[in-house]
């Protein structure tokens, strides 16, 4: 047999409901949830803005393909792009996207760039 355990309200779930919050758990949270205007935490990843551009596989062989690149075989969910002798793998895997790393090694290899 299951016993269900008393609802206590949190500090969140009074502050939900409007109720004053008691001392110890009025320090216990960051000023802005005190008042209801949600998390405050301090120590917050603030990251730098990068432009990173979402492209799928799909994407690169189109691009590629308006560059006089052709497709000279498939093997797996890899692409083989050819171009004046030189073979690049472009990998297809469904609606994924290409990592930045594999993006700018493709872009490296062909010249062409995908997103400014």
């Amino acid at each position: 047999m299951y016993v269900k355990a008393a609802a206590v309200p949190g500090p969140v779930a009074l502050i939900a409901a409007g109720a004053p919050l008691p001392g110890p758990a009025r320090s216990q949270l960051g000023a802005n949830e005190a008042q209801g205007k949600g998390s405050s935490n301090q120590f917050a990843y603030k990251s730098k803005k990068i432009y990173i551009s979402a492209v799928n596989g799909q994407d690169v062989i189109k691009r590629l393909k308006a560059e006089g690149w052709r497709v000279k075989r498939v093997r797996g969910s890899h692409h083989l792009m050819e171009k004046a002798g030189r073979v690049v793998p472009v990998p297809v895997h469904g609606a994924a996207d290409i990592g930045k790393g594999l993006l700018a090694e493709i872009e490296r290899q062909t010249g062409v760039k995908f997103k400014g």
